[in-house]
């Protein structure tokens, strides 16, 4: 048997080389594959993003204008650093604090609480009872007047009063109107007060004399469901010269007029009452019959009709109009002898 060699075909080296290099070229890239994925996940991400915003655009819209934020990302990154910060101080509080911590501080919180609700409800008594001015609703239930005339509240309201040995009027409407506008213009004054002093070298005899009171107009609170045009309700208060003198706005009044308006335009009265202010001791300052007169004294100077200046023929008229006027305007013309004699002069 002949052996023959078998001929194997042969392959150029330089195809092979360019065969296996054509090959390696289109194997991609590890970083390039990783980017490719990368660009994928986003494009699905995106893609899912605008499903979700499109789906609930309304009522994310909606979110924004109630937290008032200017668009949906500025609010998802307010709500991301929320709850971020919630966490760290929560770790915080359980990291730094003990149970002991925690109860300790929730005591002291306790404390600080309790004590500033006592120091608070004490200065309001001490301002409820530093203020001589109560409501009309303290004295007089006024659901129960509604259907009374003038007459019967006026009645009710002097008896109950005098029960109580204190000072009350019922004022016309009309009148109350001319006293405020009056004290509009001039809401200080001085009012003389009799008294009889003893001489001091000799016990027996007597003298009369005056002591002079200044009062001053305050406005109060206007009633509920009261008209804007209507007066509003005033307080006077009466403190000696003397005491104003000392202690200016400091000065404890020693009587206060109360004039209540709650019943101008359903009844058209206005009701007064009159507190006359204790000493420490309990001693009252001034008598009741001392309050009486500087009420009246009151009413002397401020119920005057302004636009009748001139026209009335009414000479005491003119003569406390022309007092009131020096008081404020020419202050050394204003002579006490006059005062006197005006005030008590019928």
């Amino acid at each position: 048997m002949i052996l023959r060699p078998v001929l194997r075909a042969r392959v150029p080296r330089m195809a092979r080389t360019m065969h296996a290099s054509s090959l390696r070229m289109h194997i991609p890239k590890a970083d390039e594959m990783l980017e490719k994925f990368a660009e994928g996940d986003r494009a699905r991400l995106a893609h899912k993003r605008e499903e979700m915003m499109s789906k609930y655009q309304d009522k994310l819209q909606a979110k924004v204008a109630e937290q008032g934020y200017k668009s949906v990302d500025d609010l998802a990154h307010a709500t991301k650093k929320a709850a971020s910060e919630q966490q760290v101080r929560e770790s915080a509080m359980k990291a730094a604090s003990s149970p002991v911590e925690h109860r300790d501080a929730a005591l002291r919180l306790k404390l600080q609480e309790k004590r500033r609700k006592s120091e608070q409800a004490k200065l309001d008594r001490e301002q409820d009872l530093s203020s001589p001015v109560q409501p009309l609703s303290t004295f007089m239930k006024l659901e129960k007047i509604v259907h009374e005339s003038p007459e019967n509240i006026g009645k009710l309201w002097t008896a109950f009063h005098i029960m109580k040995n204190k000072i009350s009027a019922v004022v016309p409407a009309a009148t109350y109107a001319q006293m405020v506008d009056t004290a509009k213009s001039f809401p200080q004054f001085v009012l003389p007060l009799p008294r009889i002093v003893k001489k001091a070298d000799e016990d027996s005899e007597v003298e009369s004399g005056y002591e002079v009171y200044y009062l001053q107009w305050i406005p109060l609170p206007k009633p509920a469901d009261t008209a804007s045009n209507a007066p509003a309700p005033m307080a006077v208060l009466f403190t000696p010269l003397a005491e104003y003198k000392l202690r200016q706005e400091y000065a404890q009044p020693t009587l206060v007029l109360t004039h209540y308006t709650d019943l101008i335009e359903s009844k058209g009265i206005v009701l007064l009452r009159g507190d006359i202010t204790e000493s420490d001791k309990g001693k009252a300052h001034i008598q009741q019959k001392d309050a009486q007169l500087l009420t009246l004294g009151l009413q002397r100077f401020y119920h005057i009709d302004w636009a009748l200046e001139g026209l009335d023929n009414d000479g005491q008229a003119d003569r406390r109009r022309a007092l009131l006027r020096a008081f404020y305007e020419r202050p050394t013309e204003f002579r006490l002898e006059e005062l006197i004699d005006a005030s008590w002069k019928v």
